[in-house]
């Protein structure tokens, strides 16, 4: 609740909705009763008067509720996804959202916003790819006993200017293997605009990572390494991207660079594992047999529409 995101806390956010949906079912409630009065029904207001009247009903600060309703007002040149934005200009003034239009997150939603503006919100961004290293540098605690892990390794050139970071490191003193992984973190996709934007930044992802391993290859750069570390042999540093929750479907070169989930580490990784087992996981996913999910296929007809429906038992 007191997470802070774009200067806004959680908190605040959640009170702005339930106050922004309190008036909804007022208005609602009115219309079922037969009100005919457009003011009660279907308010359009100014931004100040909104923000004056849900101030007085929840509190929240002034500068905090500007800030949320500039927002959610529907702008498709900053937000495509109007689903994202029920606020809806009219003139100099703001349509309220009805009650019947519920929003199924919120707090998913706002943080959707901020990702499609890196460069605005670009603290927020960084918080969420902190939170990204930290999940993975979590589920890499279930390895065996002795691997070491790290994150943000910074690799520096000969002339001291930075080449970059690695963005979560795993490695195994015992076998020489290590891993570096490039974490591109998004909230969970819901629906396919989001699904294809995660692909496409995931794929954005992986020729930085191949620039960055071919410096550090060549001898052009050299990672900051933990003080307390063993020497990491760079030839035995394999490489891989990880997204949030999206496979990336799209044919991608073979080069060395792997994409993968977070969901696949968080699912698959047993604990014990030592590295090579992980890296085997990574490598070569484990696909369920065809023969364990028979699949009958049934065909109707409405029209001229055909429906296919499609049974897995």
């Amino acid at each position: 609740d007191s997470a802070r995101v774009a200067t806004i806390s959680m908190k605040e956010l959640d009170r702005f909705w339930c106050e922004l949906l309190a008036w909804g079912m007022y208005m609602q409630g009115a219309a079922i009763l037969g009100c005919e009065n457009d003011d009660v029904v279907f308010p359009v207001v100014s931004q100040q008067d909104l923000v004056r009247e849900l101030h007085q009903s929840s509190g929240i600060e002034e500068r905090a509720l500007n800030r949320i309703v500039e927002f959610l007002v529907l702008d498709p040149d900053r937000v495509p996804d109007c689903s994202l934005t029920p606020l809806v200009p009219v003139g100099d003034k703001l349509a309220l959202m009805h009650s019947l239009i519920v929003p199924q997150s919120p707090q998913r939603n706002f943080l959707s916003i901020i990702q499609r503006r890196p460069e605005i919100y670009g603290s927020a961004g960084k918080a969420l790819g902190k939170a990204g290293e930290q999940a993975i540098l979590d589920v890499l605690g279930r390895l065996a006993p002795g691997t070491l892990t790290t994150r943000r390794v910074r690799v520096k050139r000969r002339d001291g200017s930075t080449a970059g970071d690695l963005d979560v490191v795993a490695f195994d003193p015992g076998n020489g293997v290590a891993i570096a992984i490039e974490v591109k973190w998004q909230i969970t996709a819901d629906g396919s605009a989001e699904v294809d934007r995660a692909e496409k930044a995931a794929l954005a992802k992986r020729p930085q990572a191949v620039r960055l391993r071919d410096e550090i290859l060549n001898g052009g750069a050299t990672p900051a390494w933990p003080s307390d570390w063993p020497t990491v042999p760079i030839k035995n540093l394999r490489w891989y991207v990880l997204s949030h929750d999206v496979l990336v479907s799209s044919h991608i070169e073979d080069d060395g660079v792997t994409i993968r989930s977070y969901q696949l580490l968080k699912r698959m990784l047993r604990r014990g594992w030592n590295l090579q087992q992980l890296i085997e996981l990574l490598d070569s996913p484990p696909i369920p047999p065809t023969a364990g999910y028979p699949t009958e296929w049934e065909r109707s007809r409405y029209d001229d529409i055909g429906i296919s429906v499609e049974f897995v038992a």
